[in-house]
């Protein structure tokens, strides 16, 4: 949940602020959850920790776009959000469409990317989320500060549209970003994450070698969940990377293979799947999906009140029952059962957590979860 306040001067901001972090202690005290207060004070936060020295958001960006007011929750599984986008003209989005393109999933306010577009500057750059609001707003933002060239944010649910959108992307896809995702605690709500099946085929499948794949969460048991699906429906396209090695963007170019044509996705990920997941294709999967929107639509309303309310006792007993999560190895248990016939890995195996950002640039939440005094789970894949 993010506390904003607004931008108007002369108003209640300073008194607003006050009981925003007041409020925001409490509720993190009651939910054992992070609450960030964002907007004005995001930017002005990062500026102050000189966390995007190269991107002076509060001075040159405030004041010129109009305040937005989202909701902060937004039900993937709506039917309209299920429709895969067609194929995109890149030409008429990016100057020169041959650039490796980097994709944050769930790029929320767009800051993130813009910022990483000074470290990357021979890459495009492309934020998807599903709130159309902040993907006007992000684009207006990188027209103000003159980045429209090579960064651009799209309206788009990235687990059913991110194959149909990309292919035909004339240049390699180099590297995704996922970072704190919605965590959907509750068990009926796990099928929301953005990170499932579909997905890790979907950047298998376009990704060359040497691509890169960067998780980041600072729930421990959302990071766990998409490390193992990249673990288990990804095993033969990508391998871990524990070098906790810097990636610049020389380094992310002269590893990436532009030579060899991106094959399917190999024998291992189109093999028999366990059967806790459908196939994204099919005529059941497809009835279920809808069902399950129309059912979720009617309690979604209600989401924000009660997901936290409802999962604090749940999440209290995992953070405490847990050592290993605070030494930085956390076993992770899947929601189905391993099928030795489908070559399922086991359903827990330990992970080793990244240390540091290998990215160099951090998020609004990276920021304000290491200030206050939390944790943050990194894992870096590789496409072999």
């Amino acid at each position: 949940m993010w506390l904003s306040a607004c931008n108007n001067t002369g108003c209640l901001c300073t008194k607003w602020t006050t009981v925003a972090t007041r409020l925001e202690r409490h509720l993190s005290k009651r939910a054992r959850t992070h609450f960030v207060q964002a907007s004005l004070q995001g930017s002005k936060l990062l500026q102050e920790a000189e966390a995007w020295p190269d991107i002076p958001f509060f001075d040159a960006v405030y004041g010129k776009t109009e305040a937005v007011r989202v909701r902060q929750h937004v039900n993937p599984l709506k039917k309209e959000l299920q429709v895969p986008l067609p194929p995109q003209d890149w030409a008429a989005i990016f100057p020169d469409t041959a650039r490796p393109l980097i994709v944050d999933v769930g790029c929320g306010s767009g800051r993130f990317l813009m910022a990483l577009s000074r470290k990357f500057q021979h890459h495009n750059l492309l934020g998807l989320d599903i709130r159309s609001k902040l993907m006007e707003r992000a684009n207006e933002w990188a027209k103000i500060l003159e980045l429209q060239n090579n960064v651009h944010f799209m309206m788009a649910n990235a687990t059913v549209s991110l194959e149909s959108m990309l292919a035909t992307y004339p240049g390699p896809l180099s590297l995704v970003t996922i970072q704190f995702p919605d965590p959907h605690f509750k068990t009926r709500h796990k099928k929301r994450r953005v990170v499932q099946p579909q997905l890790v085929y979907a950047i298998a499948g376009m990704m060359p070698r040497g691509g890169r794949v960067f998780l980041q969460s600072d729930v421990v048991e959302a990071c766990a969940d998409m490390h193992h699906m990249f673990r288990q429906h990804g095993r033969a396209e990508f391998k871990v990377d524990l070098s906790g090695c810097p990636i610049s963007e020389e380094t992310l170019l002269n590893h990436l293979d532009r030579s060899a044509s991106v094959s399917a996705p190999s024998a291992d990920i189109s093999a028999p799947r366990c059967a806790a997941f459908n196939e994204p294709g099919s005529e059941a999967a497809a009835a279920q999906t809808s069902s399950s929107a129309d059912a979720d639509a009617e309690s979604d309303a209600g989401i924000l009140e009660n997901s936290h309310v409802d999962s604090a006792a749940a999440q209290h007993a995992k953070e405490d029952s847990s050592e290993a999560a605070l030494s930085g190895i956390y076993s992770a248990k899947t929601e189905w059962e391993p099928d030795e016939d489908a070559g399922c890995e086991p359903a827990e195996m330990p992970i080793e957590w990244l240390d540091a950002n290998p990215l160099g640039v951090p998020t609004e939440r990276e920021v304000h979860t290491l200030q206050d005094g939390g944790r943050i789970y990194r894992s870096l894949f590789i496409r072999i």
